[in-house]
């Protein structure tokens, strides 16, 4: 039988690897597939400031990142740039049009 920790364990390793997958696949998308300068484009719509600097570091940081949390290296450093970056994105992206 599986003791409480050991499913306490488990389930931070699936939201773990889930949470890391999520950012690892963003990231290769906007690394790999997106256009720069759409991405680019898409950072200058939202107001985000230096668009040029930060497409590629959020490009980047979903895509090294996601790795990272899903390998376990650095997850807690990681895991607050990435809640960081995700709070910028839903003020910017989402609460002007009512969330």
């Amino acid at each position: 039988m599986i003791n409480h920790s050991k499913k306490i364990d488990i389930a931070l390793l699936l939201f773990r690897l889930a949470a890391g997958g999520i950012f690892l696949y963003e990231g290769f998308l906007k690394v790999f597939v997106t256009d720069y300068a759409l991405l680019v484009g898409y950072f200058d719509n939202f107001g985000i400031p230096w668009p040029q600097v930060m497409a590629p570091f959020v490009s980047y940081l979903e895509l090294i990142g996601g790795l990272l949390i899903v390998i376990g290296l650095f997850t807690r450093v990681l895991s607050a740039l990435s809640a960081f970056e995700m709070a910028v994105a839903t003020i910017v992206a989402n609460l002007p049009d009512g969330f």
